[in-house]
């Protein structure tokens, strides 16, 4: 059995489950187990994980384990070998027809948990089949729907027509109406309605950037994400949208909104800041209103042309933004320092290290993880480990306390 109680110092570690190291293998890798906030070396690399490990494990009742994050692609490659050995294979993404990039944006992606047996809707239910929309059930407000057993079995995601979102806001704003307490099955189901709810605004914004109502629901739906953080850290997992098919800019922008509020929560930042740098990463992306949809939704990366064209979605959304003046003013660093890197490297400005403000800083490292682990027309998603080692990667784009912070937080909410 081997065992090295050696402590590494200056590393920065990630949480892997215990159950993921198969036993009859060998470790690419060093483990790592925590004992009052240090990292101890629990059995080396190249060692075998046999029955008298995972006996060990299991008598310290450890359900978690942790490796550095430079061994992050070494387990990835590990975990990919075991899947292959269990059958499994990798997937790699189909390239998308024209018909579903032309339709894409007339349908809008829910979560199913909401789709329970006995539940009335009064609006059609979608299927995505061979990158088609098929309807999967008919309603209108005049015929509603009763959902079966047979119905909410169906595997895959379930879309609505863009037309119905607002009789889907309509159900959300009456599931958000229940005052319930954190822990339990109904908090829950409150949670996601807000995160739905947000999703469902930042859709009919970004279809209408100058809308005024949308831009004062914003700020509200940021105060239900605030609220839902400062009550419960296991809020931050539900209110993550669910990755979907493919790439929707609402779906990014709530969930970079909710990894900067809960950066900013671990920062030990006021409410007031929380909420100002909440409402900056919601809107970070609402200059793509002005962006074609065949660059947004284009097969294959960008060619400098179009990059440029990408790029001038930062400056755009200031230009909205500074209409709305009800909109903070910091709040705009984030719409404005996203894309920019300590090394400055970044756009659209290259500013560099004190001159890119904390909200900024956060942003950038919330986008960046979402874009990487959120599928896109010419990638898979990549899995949070993987992620997190590419901007780790990045030498000297992105703040390291918060990174370091940002990988403690997504730890402890067990994002797998």
């Amino acid at each position: 059995m081997v065992m090295n109680y050696r402590v590494i110092e200056e590393e920065t570690y990630i949480p892997i489950p215990a159950e993921s190291l198969i036993e009859g293998t060998t470790l690419t890798f060093p483990v790592f187990i925590s004992e009052r906030d240090v990292y101890i070396q629990f059995f080396e690399r190249g060692s075998r994980f046999n029955g008298p490990e995972k006996a060990l494990l299991g008598e310290k009742n450890l359900s978690e384990v942790f490796i550095m994050m430079s061994d992050a692609p070494a387990y990835e490659l590990y975990r990919a070998v075991q899947r292959r050995g269990e059958g499994g294979e990798t997937v790699f993404r189909d390239s998308l027809s024209p018909g579903y990039v032309g339709q894409k944006e007339e349908y809008f992606p829910i979560d199913r948990s909401f789709m329970v047996e006995g539940l009335g809707i009064s609006f059609s239910l979608f299927r995505l089949v061979d990158q088609a929309f098929v309807l999967l059930a008919e309603a209108t407000p005049v015929s509603t729907l009763i959902l079966s057993t047979e119905l909410v079995s169906l595997p895959g995601a379930f879309f609505i027509k863009k037309d119905d979102l607002a009789l889907y806001h309509e159900l959300l704003n009456g599931m958000m109406a229940v005052t319930v307490e954190p822990g339990s099955v109904a908090w829950s189901l409150r949670v996601s309605a807000i995160r739905e709810n947000a999703k469902v605004i930042m859709s009919c914004l970004i279809d209408n950037p100058r809308s005024g109502e949308r831009i004062k629901e914003s700020k509200e739906i940021v105060g239900s994400l605030v609220d839902c953080v400062f009550r419960s850290n296991d809020a931050i997992a539900n209110m993550l949208s669910l990755k979907t098919y493919d790439y929707y800019t609402y779906a990014h922008s709530v969930n970079v909104a909710v990894l900067s509020i809960g950066l900013g929560v671990a920062l030990g930042l006021k409410r007031p800041e929380v909420e100002t740098l909440g409402i900056g990463a919601l809107l970070h992306d609402i200059g793509k209103s002005f962006i074609p949809h065949k660059i947004l939704n284009k097969q294959g990366r960008l060619d400098d042309s179009e990059f440029e064209i990408m790029k001038t979605h930062v400056t755009e959304g200031e230009r909205i933004l500074l209409d709305h003046q009800d909109i903070p003013a910091k709040a705009l660093d984030t719409v404005l320092q996203h894309h920019e890197k300590l090394s400055g490297r970044g756009y659209p400005y290259g500013r560099s290290g004190n001159e890119i403000g904390l909200f900024g800083r956060v942003s950038a490292i919330a986008d960046c993880y979402d874009a990487l682990t959120t599928n896109r027309p010419y990638k898979t998603a990549f899995s949070p480990y993987k992620a997190l080692s590419i901007i780790t990667g990045e030498k000297g784009d992105y703040d390291p306390g918060l990174l370091r912070l940002f990988i403690s937080m997504l730890g402890k909410i067990h994002l797998q």
